[in-house]
């Protein structure tokens, strides 16, 4: 049994099952320090893979949570490849103002895309700190994990709660060659739709682990009306087509908007028939 205060290798070891769990440690980490960052850790995981069971002292972490954590670590100690041409963990140093409190795995049923419409520099990866999503990925195939997977962000209007944000840096026109408004838009690079497809397959892999299966793929645009072009044509059709298809992923069907939301356009899905930009 390990108790609030204790220290040294027992602790330790726990906190890397955590942290390759995917219950991360963003402040301190495996610091060998049972303290508030470790026991909340534990609790979410419990909730997540408990089975019901209840934590009477949660000051505590008793011979069978601990051997629950392990169980699940060694049943689950095949690693998932990390996306991207290059990928950084930004999660201990982000802006914290776009998280909204945890999740329990079992919310999250699917991936919001985004365009960025800007470009953020490829000098250093601190950029992407201020990032409103979990995932950014760079024209150049880098991916900068910015938030907790198990973290509610406000990046999708209506689908902040359930869904993991994806955004993807550049400005793309919402049907290509004719570009909304007076800024010029770029064409999607190979490393980005690759290192794109990646990480949702990586956040598919990683939401399985701990129970949860991902249903949907989304665009920012079915959510609210003024991210009409969110992400466009080019990138709705080479980074979700193919992974709405390999994934067996839904985008809710030709009529799914939220609220003031816009349905997926013929131009974007030509099996969406009618369907209006």
């Amino acid at each position: 049994m390990l108790s609030r205060g204790d220290k040294g290798d027992a602790v330790s070891e726990l906190q890397a099952r955590l942290i390759a769990l995917g219950y991360s440690l963003p402040r301190w980490g495996a610091d060998g320090d049972l303290g508030d960052e470790t026991l909340n850790a534990v609790a979410r995981f419990l909730a997540d893979h408990g089975a019901g069971y209840v934590d009477d002292d949660p000051d505590t972490i008793s011979n069978q949570e601990l051997s629950i954590v392990q169980r699940v670590h060694d049943a689950n100690a095949w690693p998932i490849p990390v996306p991207g041409v290059t990928f950084y963990d930004l999660r201990r140093e982000a802006d914290r103002k776009h998280d909204r409190g945890p999740r329990p795995w079992s919310q999250i049923t699917g991936v919001t895309i985004h365009q960025t419409a800007c470009n953020f520099g490829r000098e250093k990866a601190s950029r992407w700190d201020t990032l409103q999503a979990h995932v950014g990925v760079s024209r150049e195939g880098w991916v900068n994990w910015v938030h907790d997977l198990e973290r509610v962000v406000w990046h999708g209007h209506g689908f902040n709660h359930g869904d993991v944000g994806v955004e993807l840096e550049g400005l793309y026109a919402g049907i290509a060659g004719h570009p909304d408004g007076s800024a010029k838009s770029e064409t999607p690079t190979p490393e980005l739709i690759k290192a794109a497809q990646e990480t949702i397959r990586w956040i598919y892999e990683t939401a399985k682990r701990h129970g949860s299966t991902l249903k949907h793929l989304h665009a920012h645009r079915q959510s609210k009306d003024s991210r009409r072009a969110d992400p466009g044509q080019e990138l709705w059709q080479a980074v979700a087509l193919p992974m709405l298809a390999e994934l067996h992923l839904s985008d809710g069907g030709p009529g799914c908007k939220l609220g003031s939301g816009r349905t997926i356009p013929e131009s974007w899905n030509p099996v969406y028939k009618g369907s209006p930009y």
